[in-house]
């Protein structure tokens, strides 16, 4: 039987017949990739375990082996695999090595950023690791110390991946303009994560709503009734009509700019004045010509009405 050996890199640096011996294998590896004997840790090549001992050796039947120069390093496969399958769930004992193992903390974040929450205070607290960590996966700016929710750098980092993360930056990130303008533009929905000061700034709502129009819940009163915000918001989203003030709910221009988008109409049944929409039958075959066959405004709403998101990204 044939074994291939490589190492997390992927690349192969030792292949020839099943040695009788785990205590074989180590050597033969070790002189084909000039390494120490006593450092070296395989692991099953088809599923995440622990390193493999004598007695394991004996059973495993893998004709590939994942080699490590480090034995906590070994155990990332396995911890990557936990974090991947357990949200909520305390990090079992044989796995906790890692917690405090900078080099295996820095290659699980590499790979699943929100492996984070698992790391020892100490490598939170380590900007090396935690920008790392939020540049795979911004919310994981939720696990870094308090001091690093507060960098400039790492915020930064985080919501350019996520605009999402901006609810773990710290209140005085929260009201930095450029910040806040990278997460918006990453997911309008960050905009309720912003500062009062900033939910009033034309630039970022504008910012905001032509990324994710219904982010017009979040703006303040006097922007949900300025008339050039309340349009990109639903040329975006035409659920956004429902969040402008009640001046420009009835604006016929605004009302037809929310009809035309996915979901305007179905929501056109709810914030939209009767006024305006004095005959609803009349106004979806209006905006929504051959579209759909409408037998009712109460169906009509029905088919177009829509859970409103919750992606963060």
């Amino acid at each position: 039987m044939a074994v291939r050996v490589r190492l997390l890199s992927g690349a192969v640096v030792w292949e020839g017949k099943r040695p009788t011996t785990l205590a074989a294998l180590r050597a033969a590896v070790a002189r084909a990739c000039d390494a120490s004997e006593a450092e070296l840790a395989f692991l099953p090549g088809q599923a995440p375990g622990d390193p493999l001992d004598e007695a394991a050796w004996v059973e495993v039947e893998d004709e590939e082996l994942l080699a490590v120069r480090d034995a906590v390093l070994g155990l990332l496969p396995a911890f990557l695999f936990f974090v991947d399958s357990n949200c909520d769930e305390r990090l079992p004992e044989r796995l906790r090595p890692i917690e405090s193992h900078r080099h295996s903390m820095m290659a699980a974040v590499q790979q699943r950023g929100t492996a984070l929450r698992f790391a020892s205070v100490e490598l939170r607290a380590d900007r090396a690791v935690v920008l790392a960590a939020v540049r795979q996966s911004g919310l994981a700016l939720r696990f870094a110390s308090d001091e690093l929710r507060a960098d400039r750098a790492v915020v930064l980092a985080a919501v350019r991946q996520c605009g999402g993360a901006l609810l773990f930056a710290s209140a005085e990130l929260r009201a930095d303009r450029e910040v806040v303008l990278a997460a918006v533009r990453r997911k309008g929905f960050a905009l309720q994560f912003a500062s009062v000061e900033l939910r009033a700034d034309p630039a970022v709502v504008l910012a905001a709503v032509e990324n994710h129009g219904v982010a017009l819940e979040h703006a303040s009163t006097k922007l949900r009734a300025d008339r050039e915000v309340v349009l990109a918001a639903v040329q975006c989203d035409g659920q956004a009509l429902q969040f402008a003030s009640v001046e420009l709910r009835v604006d016929f221009e605004v009302v037809l700019a929310s009809a035309f988008q996915p979901y305007g109409p179905g929501w056109l049944l709810k914030p939209a004045s009767v006024k305006s929409l004095a005959n609803r039958r009349d106004v979806f075959a209006a905006v929504l010509p051959e579209v759909v066959p409408l037998r009712s405004s109460h169906e009509a709403e029905g088919l177009f009405c829509r859970p409103r998101s919750t992606n963060w990204a």
